[in-house]
């Protein structure tokens, strides 16, 4: 099967608690049979998640029709997160053969809340949770919030103005939130989420090698691994793998005193062409502030202008990873 980049999705955490399969494979309940269980028995609004090796994918469903899919491949090397295909539901189906099926049912508007959401541009939020989530309700949000901290996080289901169902941890186990992103669907209006965020920007398509990722499961801070993907697209669109090189390999030496995972003798992490490799485990808070310096750094010395890059893409695309990162602090 042929994917392009054409289309953004997002795989959401999703409600789950109406099941209707688990864990299903094909083998036992072919493709057909369900897809005529699906269409003819239910009206059946909801969702159907794929399993197939490095395959996972997800197909939409309201009010009896298939609303679309997106799916993600995985691999030993794929780190990125957030960055998702969208595909035909047959494409999906035939390239999957046997595979692990899960379907969860959803009440209609539910079903048509999380599709628009997963396809929506976010938006990133600042001030409080509590601040933010009683603007939404004077403005009548419809969508999918998304509030993140060391922690824990948590995914809030809106329709006009209304909490109608909740993911993951409590606003006490939340405790300080680092980041609140929104997933508006319609009728949401655009301009709306303008007004309470920091940026929106139009997607740019990303470099067709970069790797991706599983997303962290609700409650789960976010991992080392997902933040080297991250550093490792944003120097995939900064400049010649050759220039990059070098000039990292020299930063890292300068830096490792102050950050001692970049001490190459250490090989916690290290460069190879443009791309970073992450050798043993370092922790989040202290891996953060050694690739943003090492990549201020890096800039200066490959002679790269870090205000002419061309990150518009990076941001829509890994928008919560690109707060958590830092690079705010390098681009400004």
């Amino acid at each position: 099967m042929e994917n392009s980049l054409t289309t953004h999705g997002r795989w959401l955490s999703l409600p789950f608690d109406h099941p209707i399969l688990e864990r299903v494979r094909t083998r036992f309940l072919p493709w057909e049979t369900l897809l005529e269980e699906l269409e003819q028995r239910f009206p059946f609004s909801g969702y159907v998640d794929v399993h197939h090796g490095l395959l996972s994918g997800r197909i939409f469903w309201q009010d009896g029709q298939d609303k679309g899919a997106i799916m993600q491949e995985r691999s030993p090397r794929a780190t990125v997160t957030d960055l998702w295909w969208q595909v035909q539901s047959d494409d999906l189906i035939s390239s999957s053969h046997d595979t692990e099926i899960s379907v969860f049912s959803l009440e209609p508007a539910l079903a048509s809340l999380v599709f628009q959401s997963s396809f929506s541009d976010s938006a990133i939020l600042e001030g409080s949770l509590q601040d933010n989530l009683s603007k939404l309700t004077s403005q009548g949000f419809t969508g999918v919030l998304s509030a993140r901290s060391t922690s824990g996080k948590a995914s809030l289901f809106w329709q006009q103005g209304q909490v109608v169902q909740r993911l993951g941890s409590s606003d006490s186990q939340l405790g300080d939130v680092r980041l609140i992103e929104v997933f508006p669907a319609q009728p949401y209006q655009a301009a709306n989420v303008q007004s309470l965020a920091t940026a929106s920007i139009p997607s740019t398509p990303l470099p067709e090698n970069v790797g991706l990722g599983e997303p962290s499961s609700a409650g789960t801070p976010p991992d080392s691994t997902q933040l080297v993907g991250f550093w490792n697209t944003a120097l995939a669109l900064s400049g010649s793998s050759s220039a990059l090189e070098g000039a990292w390999r020299s930063s890292a030496m300068e830096l490792n005193d102050e950050h001692p995972c970049l001490d190459p003798f250490a090989d916690e992490v290290r460069i190879e062409g443009n791309r970073l490799v992450l050798s043993s485990e370092v922790p989040f808070e202290e891996l953060q502030s050694a690739l943003r310096d090492a990549y201020r750094m890096t800039l200066g010395k490959a002679g790269i202008n870090a205000k002419g890059l061309d990150l518009a893409g990076l941001k829509q695309q890994q928008s919560a990873m690109w707060v958590l990162s830092g690079i705010d602090e390098v681009l400004a």
